[in-house]
């Protein structure tokens, strides 16, 4: 290899993926709130050939606001234990991992994570106190909470008749066949008075009930009228589960409209493709279905036009608009009729008094003024066939006023996320001198403010004093807040302060720098802290060294921050601000001891301290996305040029990869040190001293561990290394081969493995 040629290059492109990969916890996932299962609790399967295949397990990530979390690690595990236990494995659908006890899966843009489980080397032939097997998936995020448990399950065959050994009873309603009875009828959005019920129990002397099968209702497709249960606990929406009897009772909820038919389906799910049959253990039915009628109107609500503030004589900007649903808010009702009212009488006169609601329940009317109105005017808008059910708009009226007085709560301060100590007091006075009651003031945060703040009211009204107040939080941007209070042309600022204060730190926001693995970092590697006030004022990236292409001794403070582990300071990568989420990359200090380590944020002055869990060895692997979309690990062929989907590996192919986190070197790197830039030849590199092996899947689809060639501090970078090593002529081909590498510490201990990463071999 010409040494002269390939450096440079590799220099190029390492440090174009090294930069990448340290800004991707930019865009990585918010923190999961709660996690819900989506589809696949309670599966129920037969025996095939010695297996049982299930459908797809499905959760949900959202955060506290209910936002789906996208690109977030959920950790699925098989849990089971006991006699009925089954073997099985998890199956990752995009083929990245092997099969497993646990395989962990990154959350799509909808917030989804699926895995397919599959149970093998059953057992034929069950015993009648052994009817069938059973498995409980575990899908876990944030490493370990919150969690939901999946439970499938296998009936097992009599060894005498070969028949299976559990039975799904057929549905009842109020314990008479659905068949029998008066279809299920009633109004949308109700629910139906008596349960369906269904017995999942083991056949003849094995008759003890099967707890945990999923039982829900399936409509045929384009049907209007719909049926669904309320769902259970743990169960997938719109089904319930058995008990520990076996007995899982399903409370029928209609929607839509009018009659068809309805199927009750146990140990299944509702297959994806409506015009498909459901999957599942026992399906029965049709029953009949309706008639079910549309919602009744029950309820009315303000849409807008609330609260306008109007000259006597003058009519609304805004026309006063509501909205007519049943009962519970859910449903808009259409073609239902109103009557509107001013009071007091004369104050106002209104566009139309009797309206209609349209397909959306809408209903609106204009008011116009009285010259002599004053003061605060409502209209009523009410159902004609029930004035009880009614919503009411107010309609302020302008007072001539002359002036607006600044009483209390200037020049306050607050740390960010706090309340501001006292509230903000104007007095509005009319042209007398007087104060002016029951007059509307608006209060708003001024488009120059710099700081963030909210405001305890928009707009409130004056009391008797003439006075109106809010109060104020201050936001998470600090900087100053110009708060304005304004009424009958009259504007008063009010000028606040919003302070730093120290940095937010969790030990879960300590991630590796190449994987984003969290927890997983050692000294001298590259480490991601992420928290909140990290990087209040930085909008964006700031990165170190940017105009040498990420070269070069690093700072130790940059876009003020300053990172400390154990009082040994580390220097740093970037510091970032996007999207909200913020972060500083730095370089663990090669001189700390593994262990619990004290680690030192300290952001323009404002510190925090935090111990965390510090490895001997963390290795991660630096990673691209290429030119098809996948993500794939950074990989240098012997030739020098980079592994892409135009430029596979080959088989048998000495090639090299780049990580973070492989420990201490000899001769041994110091922080922040730069190896000999010409170093290529043995002797000369700073080599791991720890025993490094790649694991690569092979053409029989198992892992094969591969001795490195060497390992060594990558020249010119810092926190990187390289390991070279010859791909095996056994192994798999094709553009997603599994890839990752492990370590045992010099020494002995623990073998440490990165988190796999795919390859492209031919």
């Amino acid at each position: 290899m010409n040494q002269e040629v390939v450096l440079p290059r590799i220099r190029t492109y390492v440090s174009g993926a090294l930069l990448v990969a340290l800004c991707g916890a930019i865009s990585a996932s918010a923190q999961v709130a709660n996690l819900s299962v989506v589809s696949g609790n309670g599966q129920l399967c037969c025996t095939v050939l010695n297996n049982a295949n299930f459908q797809p397990l499905v959760v949900k990530a959202t955060d506290a606001a209910g936002n789906p979390v996208a690109n977030t690690i959920i950790t699925w595990t098989i849990t089971t234990s006991g006699a009925l236990a089954g073997s099985g494995n998890l199956i990752d659908p995009s083929g990245a991992q092997d099969p497993g006890a646990s395989v962990a899966i990154r959350t799509d843009t909808n917030g989804l994570a699926t895995v397919q489980f599959q149970q093998n080397l059953l057992p034929l032939q069950g015993e009648l106190n052994s009817p069938y097997v059973q498995n409980s998936i575990q899908a876990a995020a944030n490493s370990g909470s919150p969690a939901v448990t999946f439970v499938s399950k296998t009936a097992l065959r009599d060894p005498s008749s070969g028949v299976n050994l559990v039975t799904a009873n057929a549905p009842l309603v109020g314990g008479f066949d659905p068949s029998v009875v008066p279809p299920l009828a009633g109004q949308s959005g109700t629910q139906f008075t008596t349960p369906i019920q269904l017995r999942v129990a083991g056949q003849g002397l094995a008759s003890a009930g099967v707890p945990g099968v999923s039982i829900r209702l399936v409509i045929p497709a384009d049907q209007a009228a719909t049926i669904a249960c309320v769902t259970g606990a743990g169960a997938d929406p719109g089904s319930v589960l058995s008990d520990a009897n076996g007995l899982a009772s399903c409370t029928p909820v209609f929607g839509g409209s009018g009659s068809g038919t309805y199927f009750v389906l146990a140990g299944g799910i509702t297959n994806t493709d409506p015009t498909v049959a459901p999957i599942g253990y026992a399906i029965f039915g049709p029953y009949s279905l309706g008639p079910i009628t549309p919602a009744a109107p029950g309820l009315v609500t303000i849409v807008s036009g609330n609260a306008q503030s109007v000259n006597p004589g003058q009519a609304i900007a805004v026309p006063l608009t509501a909205k007519v649903t049943d009962a519970a808010g859910a449903n808009p009702i259409p073609n239902a009729q109103v009557t509107w009212t001013v009071s007091p009488a004369g104050a106002g006169t209104l566009t139309n008094t009797i309206a209609t609601s349209d397909v959306n329940g809408q209903v609106s009317t204009s008011l116009t003024l009285a010259a002599t109105a004053s003061g605060a005017v409502q209209v009523k808008v009410a159902l004609a066939s029930n004035a009880n059910v009614s919503a009411t708009f107010t309609v302020n009226v302008n007072t001539v006023i002359s002036g607006l007085q600044k009483l209390s709560g200037d020049s306050q301060n607050a740390t960010r996320n706090t309340a501001f100590t006292q509230p903000l007091v104007v007095q509005v006075n009319d042209t007398r001198g007087n104060p002016v009651p029951n007059t509307p003031v608006q209060f708003a945060i001024a488009a120059s403010s710099v700081g963030t703040a909210t405001l305890s009211a928009a707009a409130v009204s004056t009391n008797n004093s003439g006075q109106a107040s809010i109060t104020v939080t201050a936001g998470s941007a600090a900087g100053a807040v110009a708060v304005t209070a304004s009424s009958g042309g009259f504007t008063q600022t009010f000028n606040l302060t919003v302070a730093l204060p120290g940095p937010t730190l969790t030990q879960s926001g300590f991630l590796n720098g190449a994987s984003f693995q969290a927890g997983s970092i050692s000294p001298c590697s590259i480490a991601t802290i992420v928290g909140t006030g990290i990087a209040p004022t930085v909008q964006g990236v700031v990165v170190a060294n940017l105009s040498s292409f990420g070269f070069g001794l690093l700072p130790f403070a940059l876009a003020g921050d300053t990172v400390s582990f154990g009082g040994s300071q580390a220097p740093i990568y970037n510091v970032a601000n996007v999207g909200g989420q913020q972060q500083v990359s730095v370089q663990v200090p090669c001189d700390v001891t593994p262990g619990n380590v004290q680690v030192t944020v300290n952001v323009n002055g404002a510190t925090a301290n935090i111990t965390v869990p510090v490895g001997t060895v963390s290795p991660g692997i630096f990673q691209t996305t290429m030119s098809d979309g996948v993500v794939r690990a950074v990989m240098v062929r012997a030739d020098g040029s980079f592994m892409s989907p135009s430029n596979p590996a080959r088989l048998g192919e000495r090639v090299r990869a780049y990580l973070t986190g492989m420990g201490q070197t000899s001769p041994a790197i110091a922080t922040n040190e730069i190896d000999n830039p010409g170093a290529d030849l043995v002797g000369k590199d700073a080599t791991v001293t720890g025993s490094v092996v790649v694991g690569i899947t092979n053409n029989a689809g198992q892992g094969a561990g591969v001795t490195a060639d060497s390992v060594r501090y990558a020249p010119d970078l810092i926190g990187v290394y390289e390991v070279a090593f010859q791909i095996p002529f056994d192994a798999a081909t094709g553009n997603s081969v599994t890839f990752s590498i492990s370590i045992t510490p010099a020494g002995g201990g623990t073998q440490v493995s990165s988190l796999g990463s795919k390859i492209i071999v031919q």
